[in-house]
This record gives structure tokens, C-alpha cells and sequence, in this order.
């Protein structure tokens, strides 16, 4: 690309520092990272955002803690067909709720559904902002209130 060899370690660097138009633009297509939804702690529902956790993350280069927008893509049998939905990611170690450990959450927009026992594939479009810890949850949840309010703007979606 641009008379420049392009490398894997480019491309991986680029994901795991939060880059991901950067890898995007080497890959030819969003950087996907695709495994089964998993039970989380359903934080997220409580918050009214419920999530689908990923699991199966260990094969993967992760990206850096943050807020991404992007596109889920639902793997189902070969009768449904897989659907695909603009999509929220939070990736991180969740600090206002005292998260310890990473996890990749993604938060559908306008799906309403069980995904368990599915597999999911999540693909980053852009980084929306830095991962924070939030005076308290109410300030968290305005914060994810304003994310999907841009995110839906970007993607075109009216507001529910």
C-alpha cells in the first residue's frame, strides 16, 4: 500500500492501540472479531443497555479499552440467514462498576432478542471515545445515552 509492504504486526498494532480505521485501511475491511455470546453480569441490562458479551476472545488481537461503533453481524443456521445490526461495542475492564477483568460487550441498536448460545461477530468501524471511570452510574448512563445518540446520527438511525 503506498509502495509500502504492509505487515500483520501493523495491523495488529494498530487494533490493540485503538487505531481501528487505521487497520481498516490495511485490512480492506473492518477488523472482526468473532465468538459466541456468553453470560455476563448483566450490568448492562440494568443499566438499560443490555448487552451481548463475547467470549472465545484468546485467538484474537484485542483492541484498546474504549467505545467503538461498528456492525454485529448474527450467525444463525443456514434456514435464518445471519442479520446484521448497527451495534455500540464497549471494550474494557468497566471501571465504575468495579470490572476486573476485559470484556468485549456489544450493545445492539434497536435489537431485542436472545442471543445466547449464538454466535456473534462484531466489527469495528470507529473508535467513538476513550474507555473512563465515571463519577457514579448516572453519569455513566447519560454518557451512554450521548454515545448512541451520535452513533445512531452517524448510522443514519432515528432515535427510539
Amino acid at each position: 500500500m503506498n509502495n509500502r509492504k504492509v505487515s500483520s504486526s501493523d495491523i495488529r498494532n494498530h487494533v490493540k492501540t485503538g487505531r481501528v480505521e487505521a487497520a481498516q485501511a490495511l485490512l480492506g475491511r473492518p477488523y472482526t472479531i468473532t465468538g459466541p455470546v456468553i453470560h455476563g453480569a448483566g450490568v448492562g441490562h440494568q443499566l438499560g443497555f443490555p448487552t451481548a458479551n463475547l467470549g472465545g476472545l484468546d485467538e484474537f488481537a484485542l483492541p484498546a479499552p474504549g467505545v467503538y461503533e461498528g456492525i454485529a453481524e448474527i450467525h444463525s443456521s443456514p434456514l435464518e440467514g445471519n442479520t446484521f445490526w448497527y451495534t455500540l461495542i464497549s471494550v474494557g475492564y468497566r471501571p465504575t462498576v468495579n470490572g476486573k477483568s476485559y470484556e468485549i460487550e456489544a450493545y445492539l441498536l434497536d435489537f431485542d432478542g436472545d442471543l445466547y448460545g449464538k454466535d456473534l461477530s462484531v466489527s469495528f468501524i470507529r473508535r467513538a471515545r476513550d474507555e473512563i471511570k465515571f463519577s457514579g452510574v448516572d453519569a455513566l448512563i447519560a454518557q451512554m445515552h450521548l454515545d448512541e445518540s451520535i452513533a445512531r446520527d452517524r448510522f443514519g438511525l432515528t432515535t427510539t
